[in-house]
């Protein structure tokens, strides 16, 4: 094996290594990341991350999110009853 292809290999290595440290560093902060346990904790974490984001529009997602999440309280409510979407006047 020549010295140029030992020298390409080992350049090759370092490019794996980096890309290692990368997803290894990417996967931690994953890991990190709380996970929602319910839809509602879910909507909340949502709401929380609009609101710290400030990005165009944010008010608007975070009513539209509010919203939506009483709609689903409300649909839990009557979950499992007779009742048909049309008769449920909160929504």
């Amino acid at each position: 094996m020549k010295k140029e292809e030992l020298i390409a290999i080992n350049f090759g290595c370092f490019e794996i290594q980096e890309l290692i440290c990368f997803s290894i560093k990417k996967l931690k902060t994953i890991a990190l990341k709380k996970i929602a346990e319910s839809e509602e904790e879910f909507f909340d974490m949502l709401i929380e991350a609009k609101k710290s984001e400030h990005n165009s529009g944010w008010k608007n997602r975070i009513r539209n999110l509010e919203r939506i999440k009483e709609q689903k309280k409300i649909l839990e409510i009557y979950k499992g009853t007779n009742i048909q979407m049309n008769q449920i006047k909160d929504l």
